[in-house]
């Protein structure tokens, strides 16, 4: 199958000749009325095409084709540039100007053919589809400030051992500075059966090989994306977690997403593969900024549409398929990246397609804009756009295409304003609260107008709306809880949404307490209280009425510790009793209790309420048994399984007690919390009540109870600014005592408190620095380049500051400050 895609890929480029090519590079190109320079278009300006023969100004044969590309900015000068794989080397544009862009370095690497590229530290790396035997090339991308008139053609400074069969992708986790390489033949399992390779390039121009991550034989993996994992689950934060698209190159497992722990790179660790149904042939993934989901693409598994498909992660040992977001095209779909609440997507021939992140729980995304570089048709195949970077802190968004060349982007249009639409009725404010299941809501839109189409993207409900006085949608229905309304206009400027909150009340939750928890229980008394707890959403309470279906006896509930009905009269055998609670809305809700009155005494359980915490001093509460109420009940606190003690209940008590306690009240009891518990932890209190007469152990009312005293003994992070190396480097460690494995942030300020550096403490250091961190890993070291402004033989002095990651707290590190002059 991987051979089969290559062969396809190759014959476009060889067959399909670029049918928009010109002398000159197009500039400046609104798009209006769907159409950019002949390019069909929504919602996106065409700020510049270079065509593939301009990506060679030299007049040499480099640019025959376009693949991968990625974006960068110099630090120094601010510019941002292109970086593009052409098939015969790598071209380095500037797009400094967007409407203005120029080729200013070339990077031969001949019979490239595919490759990949991404950028760190001022340096590309392209690496070299297996089809194309050669290692990955590094490149320092420096060397192209200043260049004004022909491309600097370089080479590379450096390459990386044992890539030389050509991975067909590569991912650098910029956190920490590590490359991973993935590909059919990565020298990593038996006969260079799959993997990932990891190489640390946090020194780029010396790249040293880290490990292997291997769960498996023949596990083609396609392409990856690796991040410090901080997403929701909790269990994983703070390690290095790559999520990686497997791909059935025929000899191995089938499609799908492996989500792998390479923290440690001898022993890393599969957490969980997930397939999903109907594939192709796996292809790349992306996480959502709050690394809650993963979507992923898959380049073979388009017919009859275009599909994204979406992974929750909520769970990284458990990760479940959600579903697929249908496209309205057939094109093939491949690189897509995400950018705040934007999925930016090439696929192929139906070039670049920008769609928002929805209600994700239902695979919801919609297509918000599009660029089609491919004008000639969307179905199916290898040609078109290959990839796109939308990361420039211009905005601006650089694609791809392999037979058109580089596009310069901006998602936006500024000549054709889009359909405007607001929400105006049931009410003009942007959220309101309803009690009905169905709700009719109105719409207006401005200008012109072909469509309007709305969405529940809390329950996936969707339909088109209908012009009556206004835009209209009839019945939209609405779950419980809150309900977020999308409205989508559509027309030649464009789309536009608008997002509408409707909060549709619960019924009311009604639950009777006493003198039981049990649904059901027994009595040999003609009457008897009962209290009922009543939980309203958003709504004021009107009435708590009670029932005895057994003798239709009735009668309203009064507020008296939770909703009481005094003496309810009871008959022999079963009395179902009825609480139904009314709001002011109507809303309403009930809960039954089914009561035995006996013929002949019976024994009846302690009861009581568990009051809670006083002053960090005791916990307290009151309990009686109904068989002795002159006799006070031992009761047991525990904590999970352990007994932390027993006290007697025979304290005095409100009237309240008394009443619930055949007049008595001395039933009231303290527990002494104890000085180990006041540590500044939560700890789960239970109280149990013992039964006088068989010593049966009941829990009270409103267990467990929350204890929180004191403060923890939180330790300040630690560590050494070690100082300037060869005028190079500016460097140290820390890390923090409370918890090794997070990476600790470290400022360098002046002497006068003026921050000149910002960081996490995540480069390797040697083996002391691990023993030093708890044994936990040696990735605590910080490294600041040396400016080259200060090699001007002045005395500077920097101070080194660790935060602490539990209070936030400024910690200046050992041997700081540090005194340097380096000459120039």
């Amino acid at each position: 199958m991987a051979l089969l895609l290559r062969l396809c890929f190759v014959l476009s480029v060889a067959c399909l000749s670029p049918a928009f090519a010109a002398a000159e590079i197009i500039s400046n190109v609104p798009c209006v009325n769907g159409e950019a320079a002949g390019f069909p278009c929504a919602g996106v300006d065409l700020l510049a095409h270079v065509p593939v023969d301009d990506l060679d100004p030299t007049g040499g044969e480099l640019a025959q084709c376009v693949t991968d590309l990625w974006g960068w900015r110099d630090g120094t000068t601010g510019k941002e540039y292109a970086v593009v794989g052409i098939c015969g080397g790598t071209a380095v544009v500037d797009v400094s100007e967007p409407t203005d862009p120029h080729v200013v370095g070339l990077l031969p690497s001949p019979d490239q053919g595919l490759s990949d590229v991404k950028v760190y530290r001022d340096h590309a790396f392209v690496s070299f589809d297996e089809a194309f035997i050669q290692p990955i090339q590094v490149f320092d991308l420096r060397l192209v400030r200043g260049i004004t008139g022909l491309p600097m053609t370089f080479g590379p400074v450096a390459v990386i051992a044992g890539t030389d069969e050509g991975p067909h992708n590569i991912a650098i986790n910029e956190q920490t500075g590590f490359l991973y390489a993935v590909g059919e033949f990565i020298p990593c399992g038996p006969e260079l059966s799959g993997g990932i390779y990891m190489v640390d390039i946090s020194s780029p121009a010396a790249p040293t090989f880290a490990g292997c991550a291997v769960t498996g034989p023949f596990d083609g993996y396609h392409d990856l994306q690796c991040v410090i994992y901080q997403g929701p689950d909790v269990e994983h934060r703070g390690s290095e977690i790559c999520f990686v698209a497997l791909a059935d190159f025929g000899d191995g497992p089938a499609n799908g997403l492996d989500v792998i722990d390479v923290t440690n790179k001898s022993n890393t660790q599969l957490l969980s593969r997930t397939g999903y149904p109907n594939s192709g042939f796996g292809h790349q993934v992306w996480l959502t900024p709050d690394q809650r989901y993963a979507l992923y693409n898959d380049e073979a598994d388009e017919f009859p549409t275009t599909k994204t498909h979406v992974f929750d992660i909520a769970d990284l040992d458990a990760v479940r398929y959600v579903g697929a977001h249908v496209h309205g095209t057939e094109a093939t779909a491949h690189n897509l990246f995400i950018k705040d609440n934007l999925v930016y997507e090439s696929n192929y021939r139906a070039g670049l397609r920008i769609l928002e992140l929805g209600n994700l729980a239902n695979a919801s995304l919609s297509e918000v804009a599009f660029f089609d570089t491919h004008p000639f048709s969307d179905v199916d195949g290898f040609s078109g756009s290959f990839s796109n970077y939308p990361f420039l802190p211009s905005g601006n968004i650089l694609v791809s295409d392999i037979q058109e060349g580089l596009f310069v982007l901006r998602h936006g249009s500024s000549q054709t304003p889009p359909p405007t639409i607001q929400i105006v009725y049931p009410t003009q404010s942007p959220t309101f609260t309803t009690s009905e299941d169905t709700q009719l809501l109105s719409a207006i839109a401005t200008g012109e107008v072909t469509s309007v189409s709305w969405r529940n993207e809390t329950n996936g409900a969707t339909g088109e709306a209908i012009l009556l006085f206004g835009w209209m949608a009839i019945n939209v229905p609405l779950a419980v809880g809150e309900n977020q309304i999308r409205y989508t206009a559509t027309g030649p400027g464009g789309t536009a949404t608008d997002l509408l909150t409707v909060e549709r009340l619960a019924p009311i939750s009604v639950q009777i307490l006493l003198p039981t928890q049990a649904d059901t229980f027994s009595t040999e008394d003609a009457s008897i209280h009962l209290i009922a707890n009543v939980v309203l959403p958003a709504a004021q309470l009107e009435s708590v009425r009670w029932r005895n279906a057994a003798n239709g006896v009735e009668g309203d509930a009064i507020p008296f510790y939770g909703w009481v009905a005094l003496n309810v009269p009871l008959v022999p055998g079963q009395n179902p009793i009825t609480y139904t609670a009314t709001a002011l809305n109507g809303s309403t809700g009930s809960d039954t209790l089914t009561i035995t009155r006996a013929t002949v005494p019976i024994n009846k359980h302690p009861k009581g309420v568990h009051d809670g915490v006083v002053d960090c001093r005791v916990t307290a509460g009151w309990t009686c048994d109904p068989d002795n109420f002159a006799a006070p009940v031992q009761v047991q606190i525990w904590e999970g399984s352990q007994l932390r003690g027993t006290v007697l209940a025979n304290q005095a008590r409100e009237p309240g007690v008394a009443t619930a306690c055949g007049g008595n009240n001395l039933h009231g009891f303290e527990y002494t919390i104890p000085s180990s518990m006041k540590d500044g932890n939560v700890h789960s209190l239970v109280a149990r009540a013992v039964d006088i007469n068989t010593g049966t152990v009941v829990d009270l009312q409103n267990n467990p109870v929350q204890v929180q005293c004191g403060q923890p003994d939180l330790k300040d992070p630690k560590g050494s600014f070690d100082g300037v190396y060869q005028c190079k480097d500016i460097y140290g460690w820390a890390c923090d005592g409370d918890n090794w494995f997070d990476f600790v942030r470290i400022q360098l300020r002046r002497l006068g408190g003026a921050v000149v550096w910002d960081r996490l403490a995540t480069v390797r250091r040697e083996p002391g620095v691990q023993t030093a961190c708890g044994n936990s890993h040696s990735d605590h070291g910080f490294v600041m380049d040396f400016p080259s402004a200060w090699k001007d033989g002045q005395t500077r002095s920097l101070r080194a500051f660790a935060q602490d990651p539990q209070s936030g707290a400024w910690h200046e590190l050992q041997n700081s400050p540090r005194t340097f002059s380096c000459g120039p």
